[in-house]
Parts: C-alpha cells; sequence; structure tokens
C-alpha cells in the first residue's frame, strides 16, 4: 500500500505534465518560434512515465489511465510532424482528459494509520494527528 504522498506526488505531476503539453501544443499556432519538440517530447515521456505508476496506485483514475498513456504516446509519435490544426485537435482532447483527472479526489495528507519508517524522515512535518517519532520531523 502506498502513502498518500506518493498518490498526491503521482497525481501532481500527472495534472502539470498535462496542462504543460496541452500549452505547448497550443504555442505551435500563436507563437511557432517558441515551439519546442523536444520540451513537449520531455513532457510526453514524463506524463506517461507518471501515468504507468498511477496504474498500479491510483485506482480511481484506473478508468481513464489507459487513454491518457495512448494520448501522451501519440504525441511523441506525431511531435516533428505536427501541423498548427492537429496539435490544437490533440491539446483539445488533452483539455477533456484533464477535467477527467481533475475529478479525481486528492487523498488526505496525513493519516494517522501511515506510520513512517524509522529510517524516513517524517513529511507531515507535526500535523495535527502525527505520530511520527519527533527526531524524524
Amino acid at each position: 500500500m502506498t502513502t498518500s504522498i506518493h498518490y498526491n506526488y503521482t497525481l501532481d505531476h500527472i495534472h502539470t505534465n498535462m496542462l504543460l503539453l496541452i500549452t505547448h501544443l497550443r504555442e505551435l499556432e500563436s507563437k511557432p518560434r517558441e515551439f519546442c519538440n523536444d520540451c513537449v517530447f520531455k513532457h510526453a515521456t514524463k506524463l506517461v512515465g507518471f501515468l504507468e505508476e498511477a496504474m498500479q496506485f491510483i485506482p480511481n483514475g484506473k478508468h481513464i489511465w489507459p487513454d491518457l498513456i495512448e494520448w501522451a504516446q501519440n504525441i511523441r509519435l506525431k511531435i516533428k510532424s505536427l501541423t498548427p490544426e492537429e496539435a490544437n485537435k490533440i491539446a483539445d482532447e488533452g483539455r477533456l482528459l484533464w477535467k477527467e483527472i481533475s475529478k479525481i479526489p486528492r487523498e488526505e495528507e496525513h493519516s494517522t494509520s501511515i506510520r513512517h519508517k524509522p529510517s524516513l524522515l517524517c513529511h507531515c512535518i507535526g500535523q495535527p494527528g502525527c505520530e511520527c517519532d519527533p527526531d524524524q520531523q
């Protein structure tokens, strides 16, 4: 079982990389000189990695993760030949997918049922309900 820290970390990175991809795809038409294939490829690759992690431990999104992986992989395959129209269409598809993942709730930042291993530093930093060793906070 994973902690809420890993769940939220992965979900945050999915949101971030999706928004960056959507923004970059829109720039192909509005700012073609600033459009960067390498940046788009990088964000799509990161997104696939975080989505693969999400498939393992964020069950709330299991209905959408495969579609998102396909969307990001499609970007990686087409990046060098995208027209502004195609980029906008893919960005529109991404926006719809992003709205779906935005419905996935974040987990509580700290649950009293989660105990940290002694070798790890506490990530809840003394929040109310924290049962961690004070030396680890």
